[in-house]
């Protein structure tokens, strides 16, 4: 069984995980339009 505590820490950490992510490729193609 999941426990709430268990979710209340896994949920911050994924979406934070999503987010940094998200930034890098934001850069990345940031980078890449502004080569061109």
């Amino acid at each position: 069984m999941i426990e709430r505590e268990s979710v209340r820490l896994y949920v911050p950490v994924t979406s934070a995980i999503l987010v940094s992510a998200v930034l890098t490729g934001v850069v990345a193609l940031g980078r890449v339009v502004l080569g061109r």
